[in-house]
């Protein structure tokens, strides 16, 4: 069964001060994104659809996608402002989200795909568990997501924010509330309010698999966003929304796949160093 892994590469970056995603993190050069291909390539994915800016376009062939097309079929997708079924406000220069993202990949990702970020570390295990679960036909048209332990992705240099699960007895996602100013503090773990969280707190970081059952709703709900959104310049439309917005309409249904695994990224600058030496104590 044909496999995507569609990349999510067209971030800004704003808070590391530049394009994170081509910042060198391995001993020999490499890249987040190259330890995700990898393990995606080994997990059994087939193909790897990258989403980028238009002005990127030419960075990333270079740099990343004619190196991977000798592993792996390869697509690159721009994700324009453009690409949206309403006009482009008068000034609008900012993407239109992670939900945009998924849908400028529509014509590449194929009938069963997984969803990243390309600044984000997952482990080998995250794929494994994406590749298996769409890989078998007893799940029908779910989809799933893989579930990390919030001990297992904070940063070490500043509060970060994640979507904290709500998980039903039968291991289905019920709800994702999204909590700011997460850090470690006095032992603990606390977020904005002082409301104490648990380290084995279920938490998204955006590891989906989809069928293609996503994209339609994706086009509906971008429709929905534009026509409700408050500003116009900076609001963006976020896929775990579109997610939530099918669960309540009982359009889906998603497995969160729980791992042991450890997740890291460049929240901030600082992180660069924290991250290299935690990949290269991982690879060895």
């Amino acid at each position: 069964m044909a496999l995507s892994l569609v990349i999510m590469a067209a971030g800004l970056g704003a808070r590391f001060g530049g394009e994170k995603q081509l910042q060198p993190v391995g001993p020999s050069g490499e890249l987040i994104i190259d330890y995700s291909i990898r393990d995606a390539i080994r997990a059994g994915f087939d193909k790897i659809v990258f989403v980028v800016k238009k002005e990127s376009e030419d960075v990333f062939r270079e740099r990343i996608a004619e190196r991977v097309s000798k592993d792996v079929n390869c697509a690159i997708c721009a994700q324009e402002l453009s690409d949206i079924p309403r006009p482009v406000p008068e000034g609008r220069v900012k993407p239109w989200g992670t939900a945009h993202a998924v849908w400028a990949a529509r014509a590449e990702a194929g009938d069963r795909f997984a969803v990243i970020n390309a600044d984000d570390f997952y482990g080998a295990d995250a794929f494994t568990r994406l590749s298996v679960f769409l890989s078998d036909p007893a799940n029908g048209g779910s989809f799933c997501m893989v579930g990390y332990r919030l001990g297992n992705t904070l940063s070490e240099t500043g509060a970060v924010s994640r979507g904290a699960c709500e998980i039903g007895d039968d291991g289905s996602l019920l709800y994702i509330e999204e909590r700011h100013g997460i850090r470690r503090e006095g032992g603990g773990i606390i977020c904005d309010g002082g409301a104490e969280l648990s380290e084995n707190t279920v938490v998204s970081m955006n590891a989906w698999g989809f069928t293609s059952g996503i994209l339609p709703a994706t086009g509906r709900h971008l429709i929905e966003f534009y026509d409700t959104m408050k500003n116009p310049l900076t609001d963006e439309c976020y896929l775990p929304t579109v997610v939530m917005s099918m669960l309540a309409k009982k359009e889906a249904r998603v497995r969160v796949l729980p791992t042991s695994g450890k997740w890291l990224g460049m929240t901030y600058a600082q992180d660069a160093p924290l991250v290299r030496e935690a990949i290269a104590g991982l690879e060895r």
